[in-house]
């Protein structure tokens, strides 16, 4: 029984799962989160784009940029050490096909140090790990991103669900601020 624990600890920490059903196949559902499987791909072709968008734009500084792709809505995050960079990033990501919404959080500061992302990372290891045992929310539902001490809460939630990620999170020692990026649905599993 231990061991089980274990893996599925292990599992849910690293995200290293995907089981995929359906009774159409025009609606497979991966069954990590919420969105159907072509949301999942599309997505991921988003990030990678983007991504190659980012290091075309060569910037030569030490900016730290990265993001997240959920159903179209882009989460950017990171710092960069002036406002002319975030425009450039902006207006790449404004011009980029498929792209429903963008979330920009990055900031115009120094990018934070090794220390500070190992926290980062802590903290939502200690969220996930708490989500994984509170018996009403499927871990699997929902998306932690920690960037200098603010959690962002990514996923297709049910409004009951919403106020106890919210209260996880918040009571979650090292946590400074909350962001909510959530798309909300009455009936869903």
């Amino acid at each position: 029984m231990f061991r089980k624990i274990i893996l599925l600890s292990t599992v849910f920490l690293t995200g290293c799962i995907a089981i995929v059903t359906s009774d159409n196949p025009g609606n497979a559902m991966l069954h990590t989160d919420r969105r159907t499987t072509a949301a999942v791909l599309m997505d991921a072709s988003l990030e990678s784009e983007l991504n190659k968008k980012l290091a075309d734009l060569a910037l030569k500084d030490e900016s730290r940029v990265y993001l997240k792709s959920f159903n179209r809505h882009i989460l950017v995050l990171g710092q960069t050490p002036n406002q002319e960079n975030i425009e450039k990033i902006s207006s790449l990501l404004a011009n980029t096909e498929g792209v429903k919404k963008i979330y920009n959080e990055l900031t115009s500061t120094k990018s934070i140090n090794v220390w500070q992302q190992a926290q980062d990372q802590w903290i939502t290891t200690k969220i996930k790990s708490s989500i994984l045992v509170t018996p009403k929310i499927n871990p699997f539902k929902v998306h932690i991103v920690t960037e200098n001490n603010t959690v962002y809460l990514i996923g297709i939630v049910k409004p009951e669900e919403e106020e106890i990620l919210v209260d996880i999170a918040k009571k979650t020692t090292g946590v400074q601020k909350v962001v909510k990026i959530f798309e909300y649905k009455k009936n869903i599993s």
